[in-house]
């Protein structure tokens, strides 16, 4: 159950660069009927034709964006000898993955 509040979050937080409509509930609160649908919005179609966020990000589905950070990596170099300091890279290389660790609040060391 954790995991499925967990990934609701993350997908809450990570809209606006995935194909979901981010105005829903605008769109919802102007319909004539809340009995009727009311269809993507105007900004959701944009999103879906060009691919695009209006900032340029490329937009896809969670998993895909799941699937890109697995490229990152996070090396420890250790020296043989204990009185030297160890080393520690992260590879966030892509404006893409700094994107979407601002949008899920986390700050990769």
């Amino acid at each position: 159950m954790l995991a499925y509040y967990v990934e609701w979050h993350m997908r809450k937080a990570l809209a606006p660069l995935m194909h979901s409509d981010e105005d829903r509930k605008h769109a919802v609160a102007e319909a004539a009927s809340p009995v009727r649908s009311t269809g993507p919005t105007p900004k959701a179609i944009a999103k879906r034709g060009q691919k695009r966020t209006p900032a340029g990000e490329p937009v896809q589905d969670f998993r895909d964006i799941l699937h890109s950070l697995t490229s990152l990596t996070r090396a420890e170099c250790r020296p043989k000898n204990p009185k030297l300091p160890s080393i520690t890279r992260t590879s966030i290389s892509a404006p893409y993955h700094r994107k979407v660790f601002e949008l899920l609040g986390v700050t990769p060391l």
